[in-house]
């Protein structure tokens, strides 16, 4: 039986604890950057594990429910067990702009649940005395042949993991793991993998786990 979407309710307050299974929660943005954050149901609410989610946005106040398949995909990483909190991150939202969000969760057997509540945030600039915002850039070179580079800006020191994955989600390469000092650090992708072949032509995964949050970008490789 598929989680029958137990009703979303959005927090207003920063600081509060989530209350419920199923809260979506919009977090202060950083710079152009919009945190969600909500509780992995079950594939029947609290029981079993939910296997996709569908997390999409628009700046468009009556894009849900009805045109929720028109709106933009947020790529998320497969759930987790029920009760963990889920995060995902929407980058390059216009500052100033009122950002909707709309969450439907796949069980086992292929069953998509209903449209939560519509989570709605605005875009505000909040950035480190350094004048620097937490953000991942978009692949400089894409599609890429021989490389590709990434700017990954941190606000204060603290630790990154930056790998590439494929359309499966399967691990391909390592790029970078470690402690970072604050300021922008370029991350490069040589479209190799683990064993230093060159990745096969197709659509990989490029993602930045900083600070708790997960940046995913899109990456074209061609032969």
């Amino acid at each position: 039986m598929p989680f029958l979407g137990r009703r979303l309710s959005i927090l207003l307050c920063a600081g509060l604890a989530l209350l419920a299974l199923g809260v979506l929660r919009p977090a202060p943005a950083q710079a152009s950057n919009v945190i969600l954050e909500w509780t992995a149901p079950g594939d029947d609410s609290t029981y079993g594990r939910a296997m996709e989610y569908d997390l999409r946005w628009s700046l468009r106040e009556n894009q849900f429910p009805n045109r929720f398949y028109s709106a933009r995909r947020i790529v998320t990483n497969s759930p987790s067990a029920p009760g963990s909190v889920e995060r995902a991150v929407v980058s390059d939202v216009p500052e100033g702009s009122a950002v909707y969000f709309a969450l439907r969760t796949r069980d086992e057997r292929g069953n998509w649940s209903r449209l939560s509540n519509v989570a709605v945030t605005y875009a505000v600039t909040d950035v480190a005395d350094n004048g620097i915002a937490l953000d991942f850039s978009l692949p400089s070179d894409n599609p890429a042949r021989e490389m590709t580079q990434f700017t990954l800006s941190m606000p204060r020191r603290g630790n990154a993991i930056v790998d590439a994955m494929d359309v499966s989600g399967r691990r391909v390469r390592r790029i970078a793991r470690g402690t970072m000092e604050a300021g922008r650090h370029t991350i490069a992708w040589d479209l190799r993998d683990e064993t230093g072949a060159v990745a096969r032509p197709g659509v990989y995964f490029v993602r930045a786990q900083v600070e708790g949050l997960n940046f995913v970008r899109r990456v074209v490789v061609l032969q």
